[in-house]
């Protein structure tokens, strides 16, 4: 159905506005509560976001491969955990409610897993990766737009009782309305399923004869299809997954995502540490960064249709390896450099575009790859591993980041390491 795909790209749109808006003003935020602090609990934060991700994400997903709750009502459900998230975001009175708040967001956020897996149930082997990018593609442009939004915000200063609400801040007020609207728009126009559908007929007790044949036919196509799905247990389920394959895919996703979150960390602690940069140049870095990786995977999606998802992973990861190289010797030349120091900060960026350009030829065609070599009827759950496998991997590289910064050769050491593991 074309139109729910419009939603779960809304649904993606809105998340990537919600990172993007943040991330570049979170270290600021932080910063607020504890200015000799802000870095550990930036780690701290974004590790939160992660680990609720990694506990909802299969639960979502196992949810929906049931049919023990629609699809629009797993995204109404964590359409309300995103509200209540960024409320609590912004009338936060410490660094550790602002971490609570980003925990109650990361469960709304593990639905993709049911968003993958109904769209990869639904679509044939040959599009499934054209399908992944569009929503991909559409997590970059709310990234796009996530700056803008902190932009319009700059001047805001006002209080709320004891609770001083200024630029950074205000952000989750304005995102908790972006979610409302989209649970409303939501509710009112997704295409429901047969079994929905059948059951609303039921409600309004038809009494025309034809009608009640076809409903019942319905009925019981549908019934064979929820028995089909039913019949597949939990031992089934593990004996799909638990496969050399399979962990080989799911590894990759770790490895992927610790270096993505790793960069992603680093970004303000070096724009600041290089450049002095707050919010606003941060902002504009965002909006940049976010036009860069949708014309990657404009150009993944082209190349889709003459290179197989394994090659492109392929050229992913030695990207990985060299960009991993790179930073390790990068954080050792710049232990002392002074604010302002050109060879760094040109450095610097070379390293960061190089990682967000190769970054979707890293992550995207494991979701594809991971639902060729699984069952279809689980689909949901194995995309909710998969997410989760990235969620542990984007906790423990924010934290990696956090406490070993100052060890810049340990910390190069295992980035490598790691990289150059999993492309072999």
């Amino acid at each position: 159905m074309e139109r729910n795909f419009t939603l779960f790209c809304i649904w993606f749109l809105f998340v990537g506005a919600e990172y993007a808006a943040i991330l570049p003003s979170l270290n600021e935020y932080l910063n607020t509560f504890d200015s000799n602090q802000g870095v550990s609990y930036l780690g701290l934060v974004l590790s939160a976001f992660s680990i609720a991700e990694f506990i909802s994400s299969p639960i979502f997903g196992r949810i929906s491969d049931r049919n023990l709750c629609s699809t629009r009502n797993v995204l109404l459900l964590s359409t309300l955990f995103g509200i209540a998230g960024n409320v609590v975001y912004t009338l936060a009175p410490s660094p550790y409610m602002v971490i609570i708040s980003r925990f109650f967001a990361g469960i709304g956020a593990g639905c993709q897993s049911t968003i993958f897996g109904s769209v990869l149930r639904d679509t044939e082997e040959k599009e499934k990766s054209v399908k992944l990018a569009q929503m991909m593609m559409s997590r970059q442009l709310g990234m796009i737009l996530g700056p803008i939004y902190a932009l319009v915000l700059l001047k805001v200063d006002f209080y709320i009782g004891s609770i001083h609400v200024t630029n950074v801040s205000a952000i989750g007020f304005f995102l908790a309305f972006l979610w409302l609207f989209y649970g409303l728009v939501l509710y009112f126009t997704y295409d429901l399923s047969k079994a929905e559908i059948n059951s609303v007929a039921k409600s309004n007790n038809s009494n025309n004869t034809e009608d009640e044949k076809e409903l019942k036919l319905a009925e019981e196509n549908e019934n064979n299809e929820l028995n089909q799905v039913k019949e597949i247990g939990w031992k089934i389920v593990y004996k799909d997954i638990w496969r050399a394959e399979v962990i080989t895919c799911l590894v990759a996703c770790f490895t992927a995502m610790f270096q993505f979150s790793m960069v992603e960390t680093l970004i303000t602690p070096i724009t600041a540490k290089l450049l002095n940069w707050k919010t606003f140049e941060n902002g504009i870095l965002f909006f940049i960064t976010g036009i860069i990786i949708i014309a990657a995977f404009v150009i993944l999606m082209k190349l889709t249709a003459f290179i197989s998802d394994r090659r492109m992973l392929l050229c992913g990861f030695s990207a990985l390896l060299i960009e991993s190289i790179a930073i390790a010797i990068f954080l050792y030349m710049t232990q002392d450099v002074a604010v302002g120091t050109l060879w760094a900060s040109a450095t610097w960026f070379t390293i960061f575009f190089f990682c967000i350009v190769f970054a979707p030829f890293a992550l995207l065609p494991q979701n594809s790859i991971l639902s060729k070599i699984t069952m279809k009827e689980t689909s949901g759950f194995n995309q909710g591993m998969s997410g989760s496998v990235k969620s542990i991997a984007a906790i423990i590289g924010p934290l990696w980041i956090s406490f070993n910064l100052s060890n810049p050769l340990l910390l190069g050491l295992g980035n490598v390491t790691l990289a150059a593991f999993s492309l072999v």
